[in-house]
């Protein structure tokens, strides 16, 4: 038996990971980077694995953790661009379609299509009036295409979520909530939504022997009166089949209908036989109402954006390659969740001397313990510490007090390791915790001054 998860679960379960975000108390979502070392030779990232040994591998090489605090729920980002085909919005299709239905403009405002431009054989013409403004009814442009407005994305929002391949979704609760400007505009879209209206009609055969414009007829449940006229539709004929069929009378008005559940077109009259379409109606509740169900939301956004060596807590000097995504990391040696802002992950080898103990050795250089036998690569050094990972390739030897410690890369250090405290453990176990998301990656050099705005998409 064949079977299929609705959009309906794929959204469920992208808010309730928004829901667990915003439960502060109970949840903590963290965003890390590690894996100092080269991939290989051409240090070219390898595809990362759904596997326990590549989470088990991740979580040894993690250099710091940093809180997610700011998160969204994303669609795919599609520009408005002059001379682009657009799909209309269609019930039928299982993605995006063969064209954006949607799009974001440049003053990142939101819009979608209800209806296609096309020409008089039925053939899509591109798209070469922008669509602006924020009325709550649909907007006809000059080129023949019918858009929508559904929401604004105010510029700190932008800044955060807004990405060359996403962009935030969400549903206004009220109109005084959250950026206000952007806020109202959407609550008011949100509140002329038309349940069940007849936004476009698919020709799905042509028929022949048209030698005049069937008539095309509408049934279905849904009701008019006032505003909402009963939908009214034409056709165009071309060599004899139907090649158009359009949501408007013969005066030029767009009536769409309200409160469809169901609907079907027949033709008649004109002569011809066999023509063929459906009615594409809106979402239950109408377009506009939601545009996480418009725009067909099933990703979530977390976005970090730390900066420098956060107070300390992040590796400057060297490479990451890995991001990863932690929930309820613990506090190490304990079964309470970390709760910090930031923090290193890496253990920290104390070395015998004054604060230029680590001066001879080289960070990415391997150490090795005279005594033990034992490896690390260095990731940070400080004062007498040196912070360190160790890798299956370099087994997982413990170093030993009162023993030589060699760099055995490019570097000239030697050292002893301190009579007593010989490691430093971390604030939080990376060990521990969820490992929701993995991404191998190029390297990414980090400095002094230097910001990072890491954002990691999960879809459902």
């Amino acid at each position: 038996m064949a079977g299929i998860i609705t959009r309906q679960i794929q959204r469920s379960m992208a808010r309730h990971v928004l829901d667990d975000l915003k439960d502060s108390a109970n949840s903590k979502y963290y965003i890390g980077v590690g894996a100092s070392d080269p991939w290989n030779d051409s240090d070219a990232a390898p595809a990362a694995l759904v596997t326990e040994r590549e989470e088990r591998n991740f979580r040894e090489r993690v250099q710091a953790i940093k809180r997610v605090s700011d998160f969204s729920l994303v669609v795919e980002r599609y520009n408005w661009t002059s001379g682009t085909v657009y799909d209309a919005y269609n019930d039928s299709i299982t993605g995006d379609g063969t064209s954006p239905y949607y799009v974001i403009t440049d003053e990142n405002q939101v819009y979608i299509c209800l209806k296609q431009a096309k020409n008089a054989l039925g053939v899509a013409t591109a798209s070469t009036v922008k669509p602006t403004g924020s009325a709550t009814t649909q907007l006809i442009t000059s080129d023949g295409y019918i858009w929508k407005f559904l929401y604004g994305i105010p510029t700190a929002t932008a800044n955060k979520f807004l990405s060359s391949a996403w962009m935030p979704v969400k549903f206004v609760d009220s109109a005084g909530t959250g950026d206000a400007a952007t806020d109202v505009e959407q609550f008011g879209v949100q509140n002329a939504a038309i349940p069940g209206a007849i936004t476009d009609i698919t020709l799905t055969a042509g028929g022949s022997g048209y030698t005049a414009a069937p008539t095309v007829i509408i049934s279905g449940d849904g009701d008019s009166g006032g505003a909402y006229t009963y939908p009214l539709a034409t056709s165009s004929i071309s060599g004899g089949a139907v090649v158009k069929v359009e949501i408007v009378d013969s005066a030029g008005v767009f009536y769409h209908g309200r409160n469809f559940k169901s609907a079907s077109i027949s033709f008649t009259g004109g002569g011809g036989t066999a023509a063929a379409a459906r009615a594409v109606i809106t979402p239950r509740a109408g377009i506009g109402k939601d545009p996480r169900v418009d725009l067909r939301n099933q990703a979530i956004m977390f976005d970090i954006q730390p900066s420098g060596d956060e107070g300390e807590a992040w590796v400057i000097g060297n490479d990451f390659r890995q991001v990863g995504l932690y929930k309820n990391i613990l506090q190490y040696d304990s079964s309470a969740i970390y709760a910090g802002a930031q923090t290193n992950l890496l253990k920290a080898l104390k070395l015998q001397g004054l604060s230029s103990a680590t001066a001879g050795f080289t960070v990415g250089s391997t150490i090795t313990g005279g005594t033990s036998g034992a490896k690390g690569i260095i990731d940070k050094k400080d004062s007498d510490l040196l912070y360190f990972h160790q890798l299956e390739s370099l087994g997982f030897k413990q170093f030993k007090v009162n023993e030589a410690i060699a760099d055995a890369g490019s570097g000239s250090g030697t050292s002893v390791t301190d009579s007593a405290d010989l490691l430093l453990e971390p604030v939080a176990d990376p060990m521990t915790g969820e490992l929701l998301y993995i991404e191998n990656r190029a390297a990414v050099l980090r400095a002094t001054g230097q910001t990072e705005d890491i954002k990691i998409v999960i879809q459902m």
